[in-house]
């Protein structure tokens, strides 16, 4: 299926019946890269996820992965462990360097969705991801975030904006 063409009005078809995941949005210039800091509506997530959505991008998106790093926290060294994972054989599920429980998570590769590279940067016990390509299109990271988060790659929702998080009423 492809991208939603922008500049035109949005239909039925083009947005799924379920609310979005994402809560807030931030962009900033990273060298040549574009950063997309999500901050998601939900609950924090665990590294089993991170690793478990890293293994999904792999198959339905990325594959085969270009960079694969870890750190024990965001804001130490990252670990590159690509060359490994490769020589190894095994999943991302089965990688023996990330059956421990790490800070952060960093898988990246061609995206075949976006036609683009993109790595996505995930943090251990957070609401927050980062998505790096390099272009500026908020509309379209927003629909593939979305898309990675419900896995709906490949499937006739792949690629569609959900409805807006409603606003609480105050009384």
């Amino acid at each position: 299926m492809g991208l939603i063409r922008l500049g035109r009005k949005e239909t039925s078809e083009d947005v799924i019946d379920d609310i979005t995941f994402i809560q807030d949005m931030k962009h900033t210039k990273a060298g040549a890269w574009d950063r997309w800091d999500i901050l998601l509506a939900a609950s924090g997530y665990g590294w089993a996820y991170m690793i478990d959505t890293a293994a999904y991008l792999e198959g339905a998106d990325l594959g085969p992965l270009h960079t694969l790093t870890a750190s024990e926290m965001a804001n130490l060294p990252e670990t590159e462990l690509i060359k490994a994972y490769r020589e190894s054989g095994t999943d991302l599920k089965h990688f023996e360097p990330l059956q421990t429980e790490r800070g952060q998570l960093a898988a990246g590769g061609f995206s075949r969705v976006l036609k683009s590279p993109v790595k996505i940067v995930w943090y251990n016990q957070t609401r927050v991801l980062t998505v790096y390509v390099p272009f500026e299109d908020e509309a379209l990271i927003r629909r593939y975030v979305e898309s990675v988060i419900r896995r709906n790659f490949g499937t006739k929702d792949e690629m569609k904006n959900a409805k807006p998080i409603p606003e609480k009423k105050t009384a």
